[in-house]
């Protein structure tokens, strides 16, 4: 079983959290070197962003490490964590997940039906903790 060394343990720390608003520029001042994917800044940018706005950006964390049910340990995307709430957020591009696992004329609807589904229910969880 894999254990959460003190890196492991920093990158689980929330670095923007005794801040009152974050830009998208101060965040990726800050959490910029651990989103790599252009997937997942455009899920940032164009997503999360507009969502949660300045206020609650800050409660987004990139690169959250967890120990899986095999005891592995593993990163999710992103995870949103206040108070009682958390949410882990995986994101990435059709290449990485699903290529040619759906159907070309299949791949339009799916990814409409996921986004819609998954905006709503972040907005739905997110009214929790917009102010």
């Amino acid at each position: 079983m894999e254990y959460l060394d003190k890196r492991t343990l920093y990158t689980r720390q929330n670095l923007l959290e005794d801040r009152r608003e974050v830009s998208i520029e101060e965040y990726y001042k800050v959490y910029g070197s651990r989103i790599i994917q252009q997937s997942e800044r455009l899920f940032l940018e164009e997503f999360l962003y507009p969502i949660l706005g300045k206020k609650n950006i800050k409660y987004v964390i990139p690169q959250y490490p967890f120990i899986d049910s095999e005891g592995k340990l593993r990163r999710i995307d992103f995870a949103i964590i206040k108070d009682d709430v958390k949410i882990a957020l995986e994101v990435n591009g059709e290449t990485y997940h699903a290529e040619g696992m759906i159907p070309n004329d299949r791949v339009d609807f799916t990814k409409i039906f996921i986004q819609s589904i998954t905006r709503d229910k972040m907005e739905e969880k997110s009214k929790r903790f917009i102010t």
